[in-house]
């Protein structure tokens, strides 16, 4: 092999990969050098554990800068060269090469998460916006939230039916840099045909997410402006109009007769609590029988306020006290006590009733009655008590309503003694106008639970 011998006891000698991968570093060195002829700078550094790797050293502003290429074993002796005349070149402009490298790096790094943030969908946000916001939401909108975007064909918890996909849930594979107003128009032409006011709520949502998207640092400029407030968007959303469904008076005999005649006694004493308390839907379906004060005439509610009914009341108003009134204990009375509910079930998964709907609404077409939901049960309820000149702060406080005003707001709360007076002729109306024969003398004694 023929060598040089320079003045530093450093060797230069045309570079091969056999030179390179054999070159030893002397037992009383700690490291030595063997320098390629025809490359100026490059050279292979020997060390004590026999890693040898291409570096190439150079000066800075008067500085020696050695840097690293790599290990001889992995890179080609041809490769070495041209990256120790790359660096050498940044040397010659002043630019050192381990800053170069950091910023080289740091450039692929916010590339590789800029590639990545354009690939965010609708459904990787979806949950982090929930969760979020979920603290400034009533119980029942982080509910819409969830059953927006509900994946289909799952097995529902109070029934054997499965799951429906939420109005959002084809959104959800979309990236958010996608997420034009071409895109929220066509979709919301295709679920607008078949269920028009689920697809204007969830618009409402989604309109809500959107927001907090170009608000949040991680987010901000993805979606395409003006995505939601696009004309042609607006005038795609479903006008819904306000529901007034509820049971006339003329109907109410009718109606009660038809409840009292279900084959699923539970089902129609539910459907009748209903009408004679204006609960919302979970409110009563959650009803455990320790809720239930035959002695004291009391019934406790989980408060399952919508978001303006949630805003307004005290949080910690998580349950309300309503009258237990004679015909609802002499209903109570009636049901079997199979487990913990009192709207129980044989055959659902959680052991309460499921599906009230689809019973309430066979039960209207089976009385040729038009069609009422169970919030139109609850509508009934607040106007079918005008008739008796209720105070409208007794009705709002049975059934779970915002207070309205300041002395409703923050001076009145009624005692369960005068709910129950009120009450009480709320539901004789009732039973007047039902024909229902009853009285309260003749209720019977609460039944026991027997083992």
């Amino acid at each position: 092999m023929t060598q040089t011998t320079t003045k530093n006891d450093q060797f230069k000698v045309r570079l091969t990969p056999t030179r390179a991968n054999d070159f030893l570093c002397p037992a009383d060195k700690q490291q030595a050098f063997l320098w390629d002829s025809t490359c100026k700078g490059l050279a292979v550094r020997a060390i004590a554990s026999g890693n040898n790797a291409y570096i190439h050293p150079g000066k800075l502003d008067g500085k020696l800068i050695r840097t690293t290429i790599g290990s001889t074993k992995a890179w080609t002796i041809d490769d070495a060269r041209i990256e120790a005349r790359r660096l050498q070149a940044l040397l010659d402009t002043g630019t050192d090469p381990r800053q170069a490298k950091i910023d080289r790096i740091e450039a692929k790094q916010r590339s590789d998460a800029e590639k990545k943030r354009q690939r965010v969908t609708l459904g990787d946000v979806w949950p982090e916006y929930i969760d979020v916001k979920k603290g400034r939401w009533s119980e029942l909108s982080l509910l819409d939230h969830q059953r927006a975007i509900q994946a289909p064909n799952q097995p529902m918890k109070r029934t054997n039916r499965l799951t429906v996909a939420g109005p959002l849930f084809e959104l959800l594979d979309c990236p958010l840099n996608q997420l034009d107003s071409d895109r929220i128009k066509a979709w919301l032409e295709k679920e607008s045909a078949t269920r028009a006011t689920s697809t204007a709520r969830c618009f409402r949502l989604l309109r809500g997410c959107i927001n907090w998207c170009n608000e949040s640092k991680l987010y901000k400029g993805l979606i395409p402006e003006g995505a939601h407030q696009n004309k042609e968007v607006r005038a795609a959303v479903p006008k819904v109009g306000t529901k007034d469904d509820c049971l006339q008076r003329e109907m109410l005999s009718t109606w009660f007769a038809a409840a009292n005649a279900l084959p699923n006694l539970v089902m129609g004493t539910y459907l009748q609590i209903m009408v004679l308390t204006g609960a919302r839907r979970e409110e009563m379906l959650e009803l455990k029988w320790s809720d239930v004060d035959f002695k004291w005439k009391s019934m406790t509610l989980s408060n399952k306020a919508d978001k303006a009914d949630f805003d307004a009341l005290h949080k910690d108003e998580a349950t309300r006290d309503i009258p237990l009134t004679p015909y609802i204990a002499f209903l109570l009375n009636q049901l079997p006590r199979r487990n913990q509910w009192v709207f129980s079930s044989l055959t659902s998964s959680k052991g309460v009733i499921s599906d009230p709907n689809d019973a309430l609404t066979e039960l209207c077409k089976a009385a040729e009655l038009p069609h009422t939901t169970l919030h139109g049960l609850r509508r009934t309820f607040e106007t079918q008590s005008e008739w008796v000149d209720c105070p409208l702060g007794i009705v709002a406080q049975i059934t779970g309503h915002k207070p309205s005003g300041t002395a409703e707001k923050h001076y009145k709360r009624r005692p369960l003694d005068l709910l129950r007076k009120w009450h009480k002729k709320i539901e004789k109306w009732f039973l007047k106008q039902t024909e229902i024969k009853f009285k309260e003398k003749n209720a019977p004694a609460p039944l026991r639970l027997v083992a």
